[in-house]
Formats: structure tokens, C-alpha cells, sequence
């Protein structure tokens, strides 16, 4: 059985070596594509005024170059209905990646060179790429966000994910609603996905993210009623009702769409809203004694001695500002509810004030 376990054990350390050989080498080959393209978009800017450069032959070139990039990244592809929604990663995968195809991308972000050559790719890779590539990082968030164990993995973590923050940002809705549908339904269900959940919002990449979504979408959904009432009370020519009715169901089914996923992260949020602080909040004695058993649930990963990966205290206030800004007043409630023993106990600063009159509390 030792000899069996040994030569199982000498497999995976070669197949890892082998991998992280191949992750090298794709990393050098990619960067040296993200220069090359970075050089041609400055020839291509140059060449609508400069007619020494053939401009459609630039473009061209580009175009190849990449999807040289895309393909060597191993990225796998989206497409509508079938962008990983099952509730969970494959069985096999220990390390909790969604898939074995996913795998090769997410080494390459925990590679320090990796991280920052796709900071660089992001911005210049045709937007469904770039979606496809939102959807893999998503799914397998749970596992990214564990990635720093130091100030240094963490700023350079970080960097790659304000890129994705504003890839996201600059989405369509549809598309963004269907990348928080990946990380919702990746997230839900079972009560070891609802754990996972937890430990994922509560790190700073996670809380970030989380974040982007509920705001982004608060914004867009009022925007969308807004839009909804205006033409509602337009005159609008017979010819043309026909293309009124096609809108009204477009910012129905948008809006529709948005508050199912909210409900589905409010489940998998409520009762355990207390345990998104990391630090810097004393609970009542009363609420460490109920949730005692329950937060040793989510502690934090081994990290270097005086760093955490942990979200600071007014970030995780700030999402609950967020959290409320799109919730229903049964919703609310049960904020209120859950989070009045810490708010009793804290010093009330500018984000928890804010919090109580989103709430409807008189302050």
C-alpha cells in the first residue's frame, strides 16, 4: 500500500512539474503577444494620420495577434446556456476548481508573472473574450481569492482584479447579470457551498467584487424603472407600439432577472451576515455565545505573519449599505434584525449612519 501511495504521490509531483513548465512557457509566450499588440494599437493609432502605415493591414495583424493571445490561454469558451452553473466543481478536482479545463487559466493567475500579464491582456482582448475569460474567474473565485498570502501576492492580485472590475463595469447588463449568475449559482444551494459563499465575500477581492454587482445593479435597475414609467407615460404613434411593448419586455425580463438573483444571494447571506467581519468588531456577548460554533466555520487561510486577506471593517459596511439599497422592506427587516446587536456596540461612523437610513431608521 506505502509503494502504491508513493508512486501515486511521484505522478502528481511529476505531472505538477510538467504543468508548471507548461504555464512558464505560455506566460512568456503570451506576454510577448500582449507587447506586440500593444506596440500594433499605437501603429494603428498612428496610421489614420500617417500614411506611411497601411492601416487595414495593422488591424488585420491585430486581430490575429489576438486571437493568437486568447487561444494560448487556454480559456474555456463561453456560450449562452452552458457557462457553469451546476452547483459545484467536477468530482476529482481536491483543489476545488470547477473544472479540469478551467484549471490551466486559474494556475496561471496564481503565478506572480501570470497575474500580471492578464492585467495587461484584459484590456486588449475583444470583449466576449474577455467575458469568457469574467466567467471562468467567477466560478472559480473561491479559489482565487486565497491566492495572496503576503502584501506583495496581494497588491499584485488585486491590480489583475481591478481590471476585471472594470470589464465588468463597462459589460452590457445582460452579459453582467449573467456573470453574477455564475458566481451565485457556483455559490448556492447546499450548506458547504453556502460556507464557501461566506468565505468568499468576506476576503477583500471577494467583498470587492460582491460589491461591484450590487451597486452596478442598483444603478442600472433604477435607471430601468425610471426608463419603465417614462414611457409609460409617452404618447406613442400606433406604428410604434409594437417597438414600446418589445421595450417594456426587455426592462421587465432585465429587472426580472436581477431580483432573482438578489434573493438567491440574500438565502445564502441570511443568518450569517455577523460573520462577514474579520476584525475591528467586539459582538455582544449574547451573539459570540450563539455564533461561536458557527464562525469557526470561516476561518481565514493560513497567511504571513501581519497580513490578512480579509476585507477592513468599512468595506463590509459598505456592502451592507448596498445589500439594503436592493432589498425589499421584508429584506430589510431581517438586516436590521440580524445586524442591530453589532451596531448597538460600535461607534457609528459616516457608512453605518448611511446604513441606518437606507434601513428607515431616524437617526
Amino acid at each position: 500500500m506505502a509503494a502504491v501511495f508513493a508512486r501515486a504521490l511521484m505522478a502528481r509531483t511529476a505531472g505538477l512539474s510538467t504543468l508548471n513548465r507548461t504555464l512558464l512557457i505560455t506566460i512568456e509566450n503570451a506576454f510577448s503577444d500582449v507587447l506586440e499588440i500593444e506596440d500594433l494599437n499605437l501603429l494603428i493609432n498612428a496610421s489614420s494620420t500617417d500614411s506611411r502605415f497601411n492601416h487595414q493591414s495593422l488591424l488585420e495583424k491585430r486581430i490575429e495577434k489576438t486571437n493568437h493571445l486568447y487561444a494560448i490561454l487556454k480559456v474555456p469558451e463561453f456560450t449562452e446556456g452552458n457557462y457553469g452553473t451546476n452547483g459545484g466543481p467536477q468530482p476529482g478536482l481536491g483543489e476545488g476548481f470547477y473544472s479540469k479545463e478551467d484549471e490551466f487559466f486559474v494556475r496561471l493567475i496564481s503565478i506572480a508573472k501570470g497575474a500580471k500579464m492578464l492585467t495587461r491582456a484584459i484590456p486588449i482582448l475583444f470583449p466576449y473574450q474577455v467575458l469568457s475569460m469574467i466567467v471562468v474567474i467567477l466560478r472559480n473565485l473561491h479559489v482565487i481569492v486565497h491566492f495572496p498570502t503576503n502584501e506583495e501576492s496581494d497588491i499584485r492580485l488585486r491590480s489583475l482584479f481591478r481590471m476585471v472590475l472594470i470589464a465588468l463595469n463597462g459589460m452590457q447588463f445582460g452579459s453582467f447579470l449573467i456573470c453574477f449568475e455564475v458566481l451565485i449559482n457556483n455559490n448556492s444551494g447546499v450548506p458547504y457551498l453556502q460556507r464557501r459563499l461566506v468565505k468568499t465575500v468576506k476576503t477583500k477581492i471577494g467583498m470587492a467584487i460582491f460589491s461591484t454587482f450590487l451597486q452596478k445593479a442598483y444603478d442600472v435597475s433604477v435607471n430601468l424603472v425610471s426608463q419603465y414609467r417614462q414611457l409609460q407615460n409617452q404618447n406613442i404613434p400606433p406604428q410604434l407600439l409594437g417597438q414600446q411593448q418589445s421595450h417594456f419586455e426587455e426592462i421587465q425580463k432585465l429587472f426580472n432577472f436581477w431580483q432573482r438573483l438578489y434573493v438567491l444571494l440574500f438565502e445564502q447571506l441570511q443568518g450569517k451576515l455577523s460573520s462577514l467581519f474579520n476584525s475591528a468588531v467586539v459582538l455582544p456577548q449574547t451573539l459570540t455565545q450563539s455564533s461561536q460554533n458557527r464562525d469557526s466555520e470561516y476561518e481565514p487561510f493560513t497567511m504571513a505573519a501581519g497580513y490578512s486577506n480579509g476585507a477592513v471593517s468599512d468595506s463590509v459596511w459598505h456592502f451592507f449599505v448596498l445589500l439594503a439599497k436592493n432589498a425589499n422592506p421584508y429584506q430589510k427587516h431581517i438586516i436590521l434584525q440580524e445586524l442591530s446587536p453589532i451596531i448597538s456596540s460600535v461607534e457609528h461612523t459616516t457608512t453605518i449612519k448611511v446604513l441606518l437610513q437606507v434601513l428607515g431608521q431616524i437617526i
